[in-house]
């Protein structure tokens, strides 16, 4: 790449080992932000199913559902993004609907360039 606004910037990294309801702000606000990916995988083998959706924003109604996630018991997965990422400006929360799940979300704040 060359250099840009993406160029030299960490990926920074939010872990929750016991996702069990919705976290709002689990990475704060910034214009800047990018969803660069995600993973998870459902911890206690009860329920059968889990369900969350990531969004940007704060959780309810208004939140921009980026992207989302489900299945059955002890199932896991993940998404990759790439470096470009999904713009996040108004921060990344956890919508959560059932189950209990550790959730690693990968970010970056890029520079106003």
């Amino acid at each position: 790449m060359g250099n840009n606004a993406i160029d030299n910037k960490p990926t920074l990294v939010y872990h929750n080992a016991a996702v069990a309801a919705d976290v709002d702000e689990a990475v704060g606000a910034d214009s800047n932000l990018v969803l660069l990916g995600y993973t998870y995988a459902e911890t206690t083998g009860t329920p059968a199913v889990f369900e969350f959706m990531i969004v940007n924003g704060a959780t309810g109604g208004a939140a921009g559902k980026v992207a989302s996630a489900g299945g059955r018991v002890s199932g896991g997965g993940g998404m990759w993004f790439g470096e470009r990422g999904i713009p996040c400006p108004l921060g990344i929360s956890v919508d959560f609907v059932v189950g209990t799940i550790n959730l690693t979300i990968y970010y970056k704040v890029l520079d106003n360039g």
